[in-house]
C-alpha cells in the first residue's frame, strides 16, 4: 500500500510539473532549431556563392545568408572549449574595403521564417567569444512576405577565451502589421566563435 501511494504521489508531482510546463511552455521554449550547433550536416557552396563563401558543413536548421560578403564557417568539435555540448562554430569575416561587416549566419533558412505570435515581445540571445563585433537582427515577415526588420545594432566583442552572453529584446508591436514569422540573424565582423543561440517569446509585463 506505501508503495502504491509514493507511486501516486509521485504520479501527481510529474503532472504538476508537466502542467506547469504547458502553462509556462511559450515563455521557457526555444523556437530555433538545433540552437546548439549539435547537428551537422555537409554543405556544398552554391555556385553563386563561390570565391565569397568557406564551408564544407554547416549545423542542421541554419544557414549561410546569400547576400553575405566574403568570410568562412568551421564547424568546431571540442567538448572542452565549448559553450556546451560538443559541437560550436567559427564565423571569420574576410573584410573588403567597401564591406567590413556582413551577415553570414541565418536561423531557418531564406524565406522560411520561425513562426511566432503577432504583438509578442522576443528575445534573442547567442553566447560568443573571440574578437571583433555582432549584430543580432530579426527579420519579420506576415505570410511570406517580409516587412519589417529588428536590430540590436552592432556590438563589440573583446573576449578571446570566454564566452559571453550577448542579447537583443524587441517587441513586434513596433510594426504597423502584424507579423507572424521571424528569422533570426547574426551579423559579424572580425573572428568570433558561437555556441547555444536562443530566441524565444518574453512574459507579460
Amino acid at each position: 500500500m506505501g508503495k502504491i501511494l509514493k507511486m501516486t504521489w509521485g504520479v501527481m508531482a510529474l503532472a504538476v510539473l508537466f502542467s506547469g510546463q504547458l502553462l509556462w511552455g511559450e515563455e521557457r521554449a526555444n523556437l530555433l532549431k538545433n540552437p546548439g550547433f549539435e547537428k551537422i550536416k555537409p554543405f556544398t557552396v552554391p555556385e553563386r556563392m563561390k570565391g565569397i563563401i568557406e564551408a564544407t558543413e554547416i549545423p542542421e536548421g541554419w544557414s549561410i545568408g546569400s547576400g553575405s560578403y566574403p568570410g568562412k564557417l568551421t564547424v568546431i568539435y571540442d567538448v572542452e572549449t565549448s559553450h556546451g555540448g560538443s559541437r560550436y562554430i567559427k564565423l571569420e569575416n574576410k573584410p573588403t574595403p567597401a564591406r567590413k561587416t556582413y551577415v553570414l549566419f541565418a536561423g531557418a533558412g531564406h524565406n522560411r521564417p520561425v513562426r511566432v505570435t503577432p504583438g509578442k515581445k522576443y528575445l534573442i540571445k547567442v553566447w560568443v567569444k573571440g574578437e571583433g563585433s555582432i549584430g543580432i537582427i530579426a527579420y519579420g515577415f506576415t505570410g511570406r512576405t517580409f516587412i519589417h526588420a529588428f536590430g540590436s545594432g552592432r556590438m563589440q566583442v573583446n573576449s578571446p577565451d570566454e564566452w559571453k552572453e550577448y542579447k537583443f529584446e524587441f517587441d513586434t508591436k513596433e510594426s504597423d502589421k502584424d507579423i507572424n514569422g521571424l528569422q533570426p540573424a547574426f551579423s559579424i565582423g572580425g573572428t568570433l566563435y558561437l555556441d547555444d543561440a536562443y530566441m524565444g517569446v518574453l512574459p507579460a509585463e
